[in-house]
């Protein structure tokens, strides 16, 4: 339900250290926490460099402290940064110390689809969707809306028989008001853990096995299965969705492989495996693939092939003098340019009568590939191993 279910508070101290300057100060208290005077404050920043108790820090924009240079009383204000997540100080510590101080913040969280809860039986799930308190089921004899929505799938495989007893206990102990003794292995063939608590559920008028009659909220129709509800401990886990996520658009990237880095903290990328590339084959997405692997990323380079060998590293620039004067006006207009280097295939390359290299049926293609695979042909031709590609000119 989209209500005042598992709200909670996260605490996170923040650690402010601020270095000293033992080179240019003659005291070691070089840097300190202050604000360097009254008509320097900068907003919602106390005389001590500090925000008061309470301020509300927006990452990116609030102040979290200030500290000053002993001698010169040059002030350099810290921002809040924490990508998304607003927070409250709760309590400031220096710990006699001027340089060193512990800033507890509070952090509101609210439910949120993503977030993992998980019950004593170690029947653990993620919130798969936040349903208004209108358009949940209500009980047909009691009014109750319940609060949360359990899969039963997640019972064969797991074998967790033990929560669905604690759902016949904890209804029995909320009807008649007793203390439920969970004690294990003290029951018998005989006389199983649940008929003490399905009589109670009798005697109190309800199903002897927990289920009961429930009305749709969203049709306001009676639902034609009944719903096995009852009182069940549920606790909220630590894995949330607004530590977890990471999205990126643009950002730094590795300067060898030209490879987006990774790391949540650092503003990285997302990486897309050999198993999400195989997804994509599987499904045809050929131009996908291309376009996530080369065309929209930040390694994309460019090398020269040779449309005759296929080789990649053979490239040299020549002056080509196989060129006659012959020609039409056209090739005359650029005579003087072709006279001047041009690239050539160091294999494929014929000599002339004369001694001169020539390069007139020599074709370089200019293609794109990979950065890191650019990379690693260089690495294989250091191992006199050579990568060849079978090109062709577009015509």
């Amino acid at each position: 339900t989209d209500g005042a279910l598992f709200w909670f508070v996260l605490s996170v101290l923040e650690i402010c250290q601020v270095l000293t300057c033992l080179t240019k100060c003659t005291n070691s208290r070089c840097f300190i926490f202050d604000s360097g005077g009254p008509a320097e404050l900068p907003p919602n920043i106390d005389i001590d460099g500090f925000p008061p108790i309470g301020t509300r820090l927006i990452p990116g924009k609030s102040i979290l402290y200030v500290y000053t240079h002993y001698e010169t009383m040059e002030m350099t204000a810290v921002r809040y940064k924490d990508g998304e997540q607003i927070a409250y100080v709760e309590a400031i510590s220096l710990n006699g110390s001027w340089s060193k101080a512990c800033i507890t913040l509070r952090l509101p969280r609210r439910p949120d689809i993503g977030d993992k809860y998980s019950s004593r039986h170690g029947q653990k799930g993620i919130n798969s969707i936040l349903v208004p308190a209108d358009d949940m089921p209500w009980t047909v004899d009691s009014g109750i809306v319940p609060d949360l929505i359990f899969n039963p799938h997640g019972f064969p495989t797991r074998m967790t028989m033990g929560m669905m007893i604690e759902f016949l206990a904890g209804k029995s102990a909320a009807l008649t008001g007793q203390r439920v003794d969970a004690t294990p292995f003290q029951w018998t063939e005989e006389k199983p853990p649940f008929s003490e608590y399905a009589d109670q559920l009798t005697n109190a008028g309800f199903n002897y096995w927990g289920t009961e009659a429930m009305m749709s909220g969203v049709t306001g129709r009676l639902l034609e299965a009944h719903i096995f509800i009852g009182v069940v401990y549920y606790q909220r886990l630590r894995h949330m969705v607004a530590d977890k996520y990471q999205v990126r658009a643009e950002g730094r990237f590795d300067p060898v492989l030209r490879q987006p880095i990774k790391g949540r903290k650092v503003g990285g990328g997302v990486r897309l495996g050999e198993m999400e590339r195989d997804c994509l084959l599987s499904h045809g997405l050929s131009f996908t693939l291309q376009d996530r692997l080369l065309g929209s990323n930040c390694d994309k380079v460019k090398m020269l092939v040779c449309s005759n060998c296929g080789g990649m590293v053979h490239e040299d620039l020549i002056s080509d003098e196989t060129i006659t004067r012959s020609s039409s006006s056209i090739q005359q207009r650029g005579h003087s340019l072709a006279r001047k280097v041009r690239w050539r295939c160091r294999l494929c390359s014929q000599t002339t009568s004369s001694g001169q290299v020539s390069a007139a049926n020599n074709k370089l293609l200019l293609i794109d590939v990979p950065a890191a695979f650019r990379y690693l042909t260089y690495e294989l031709a250091c191992l006199n191993v050579q990568t060849r590609i079978a090109v062709k000119e577009f015509t």
